[in-house]
């Protein structure tokens, strides 16, 4: 028997507003289209969305692993729950990008660039890192993170071993882009490289799994409202304060420090929820997270030519850049709907399956005569 878990709907919360924040920026800065000026910071920072990401899963992968643990068969638990969620519609994806780049961009992809895609072993190499699919990067940082999970869980007994680790971890993300980064003679190719690489992401997963120790100790107090809008507040102040510096060199990056921001708000959203943050909304799009990041680059490109439609209009620019928001989201939504009950349900069915059959399949091997 699997242990079951009470959803974290500060989780779902984070999700949504994650998704819908990099699905704004993207709206930006995919097409270029202008902006009004009060809102530089704001959209600029649109990026950092993908951090809290991040931060959540390692967040999350933390909560659920007692229920693996308590399978019959920890690790295959584990493994199919992490590939049966991704797999199917990344693969999907994957399929359409390189029919359509063949079809409709007289593209063609190399056949090691395809495979490396295939086996999630893009993100080593620099020229690959942004993978073949629109915005995948970040699947290309997740998934060599699953495979080292496990082995961080069972080793990081502590919290402070998770922050002394964080902070080495930091220390080598400084270290490698002042002495291996700097050995790619491309400018604009090492500094993709330099944000898309597992290890410039590996101290905001270890700042997700110090966010959940947090979160631990404080479901075991008696916090009074205040104090958890408090705690948000002063999260959001951090994030704020990173979004006006952004620009700014500092000798730990930015994302670190904003990975602790947005670990901060998540910690106070579980004390006490803020309508903003915590509605029907964020926690709609928490459901179809993942079918909006990956189809929305697909819409926001098609629709494109409409944009420049808009911003022909003789109306300002609030209400350009308004109106691009209006249109895109619907589409967006319908989309990563049906891609999500027609997809990612389907394969969230296939995985129990496949357990289930795993399962059986090993307990009926007979155990070896001695």
């Amino acid at each position: 028997m699997t242990e079951r878990r009470e959803r974290l709907y500060f989780l779902d919360d984070g999700r949504g507003i994650a998704v819908l924040y990099v699905v704004i920026f993207h709206i930006v800065f995919v097409p270029a289209i202008q902006y009004p000026r009060p809102a530089k910071v704001f959209l600029e920072f649109g990026g950092s969305g993908v951090i809290l990401f991040f931060l959540i899963s390692a967040f999350s992968l933390c909560y659920t692993m007692p229920k693996h643990l308590s399978h019959e068969y920890p690790m295959l638990s584990y493994a199919v729950a992490r590939l049966f969620r991704i797999l199917p519609l990344y693969y999907f994806m994957l399929l359409l990008t390189i029919w359509r780049d063949w079809v409709w961009r007289d593209m063609t992809f190399d056949w090691s660039k395809i495979l490396a895609t295939t086996v999630f072993a893009f993100n080593f190499n620099p020229q690959w890192v942004t993978g073949i699919v629109w915005a995948s990067w970040t699947i290309g940082v997740e998934m060599p993170f699953y495979l080292l999970f496990p082995l961080l869980y069972f080793r990081l007994r502590t919290i402070w071993q998770k922050i002394i680790v964080a902070i080495l971890a930091a220390w080598a993300v400084y270290a490698f882009d002042q002495y291996v980064i700097q050995l790619i003679s491309d400018p604009i190719l090492a500094r993709r490289y330099s944000h898309y690489n597992l290890l410039h992401h590996f101290p905001v997963f270890v700042i997700g799994m110090i966010a959940f120790d947090v979160y631990q100790y404080v479901k075991t107090k008696n916090f009074d409202r205040s104090t958890g809008w408090l705690i948000s507040c002063v999260g959001l102040s951090l994030v704020w304060m990173m979004a006006l510096n952004k620009y700014t060199k500092t000798s730990f990056e930015m994302d670190h420090l904003t990975a602790i921001g947005y670990a901060t708000l998540l910690i106070g959203l579980s004390i006490s929820p803020i309508s903003i943050f915590s509605n029907s909304i964020t926690r709609f799009y928490a459901k179809i997270c993942y079918s909006t990041y990956l189809w929305h680059p697909f819409v926001i490109f098609a629709l494109s030519p409409t944009y420049r439609v808009i911003y022909a209009m003789p109306i300002s620019l609030w209400l350009k850049l308004g109106a691009c928001i209006a249109l895109t989201l619907p589409v967006v939504t319908a989309v990563a709907w049906c891609s999500f009950h027609l997809i990612e349900k389907r394969g969230d069915r296939m995985g129990k399956i496949f357990l289930k059959w795993a399962s059986d399949r090993r307990r009926a091997v007979p155990a070896p005569v001695e």
